[in-house]
């Protein structure tokens, strides 16, 4: 994962309401990318899923690359604080 991704990634959980909503809706395909990424990780052992298994069908969805990156953006805009709670709990 480059070092904007990483910066990206770090910013999301300490935005506002609206910077977040601003930030999703002109998300670029690298960001994310850097965002299904982590749900992968989660999903398959690097991460326990423990705490997820509510949001586990979303997770699925962003950690999949079959899944076009059209429905991954729009799933992430609907679904921000999901997107939110996995970030917090991946990086320190």
């Amino acid at each position: 994962m480059a070092e904007q991704q990483l910066n990206f990634l770090k910013f999301l959980p300490q935005a506002s309401r609206q910077q977040l909503k601003c930030i999703l809706e002109h998300i670029t395909p690298a960001q994310l990318n850097a965002i299904g990424e982590v749900c992968y990780n989660l999903l398959y052992g690097t991460i326990k899923i423990g705490e997820f298994k509510r949001h586990r069908h979303i997770i699925r969805l962003l950690g999949d690359k079959k899944i076009s990156t059209i429905k991954r953006r729009a799933i992430v805009q609907q679904r921000p604080n999901v997107v939110v709670r996995v970030i917090r709990a991946v990086l320190p």
